[in-house]
């Protein structure tokens, strides 16, 4: 489902040419193209801490939205904010707008906590988000972010068998079993990762959360990503 989702433009590297609030324009090889920039990636676009580090070329990743009267760029620091954006579109009355704003008015790594506890308080204090946006982010957001990591996970996990010569979930490189519960803690650890958070902090999450509650070593993989996400 989500790897059909049709996408025309997914980076761009250029020279910020104007600024005007969170709209860029970004000169790549003499084309302007107007992007709605988060305000995490109009930090890595205007840092100052160097006279010519405007005028050098950056990349921004890059979300393409097509809309039958328009089509508009979003512009995010990393990956990760990038993949909770599109899966935040996902949620039943949350546009792009919307998105991009909370993505700028929240830390990313904050509102996947606020997500993973169920916390519609603070979601409610990002300005534009109303209660039923916040539960509706809680109550979907979630299960979505599950659906779409698992998903991911597996389909990285069928390539590397088939590059592996049939080496998949099960077994350890050396060619032996792994037990039921290494398995289902390396499937959580790589739907973090397909989420777009770096291993190690995918696996400091994990492991934090089995230390935290040693009953999550039973648990189901979608249980031990949903516990693991509360300590992003």
């Amino acid at each position: 489902l989500f790897s059909r989702q049709k996408r025309m433009i997914s980076s761009l590297t250029g020279i910020v040419q104007s600024c005007e609030s969170n709209l860029v324009t970004l000169d790549v090889h003499g084309v302007g193209y107007e992007v709605f920039c988060t305000s995490g990636c109009l930090s890595n676009l205007l840092d100052k801490s160097s006279a010519a580090s405007v005028a050098s070329a950056r990349t921004v990743l890059i979300y393409t939205d097509i809309k039958e009267d328009s089509i508009r760029l979003y512009g995010f620091a990393d990956r990760l904010e990038k993949q909770i954006f599109i899966l935040l579109l996902r949620v039943k009355g949350v546009g792009s707008k919307t998105a991009c704003d909370m993505l700028s008015k929240v830390d990313k790594r904050d509102l996947l906590r606020f997500v993973a506890q169920g916390d519609v308080t603070n979601l409610q204090k990002i300005k534009g988000v109303g209660k039923k946006t916040a539960e509706r982010v809680v109550l979907e957001l979630r299960d979505i972010m599950i659906e779409y990591s698992r998903e991911q996970a597996d389909f990285a996990q069928a390539l590397g068998a088939d590059l592996d010569g049939g080496l998949g979930s099960g077994r350890s490189a050396a060619g032996g079993m792994l037990q039921p519960e290494a398995i289902r803690q390396e499937e959580a650890s790589q739907a973090l990762i397909a989420l777009g958070l770096q291993a190690r902090d995918a696996q400091a999450m994990l492991q934090q959360a089995l230390k935290d509650d040693t009953s999550l070593l039973q648990a189901d993989v979608a249980e031990m990503i949903k516990a693991a996400l509360k300590y992003i």
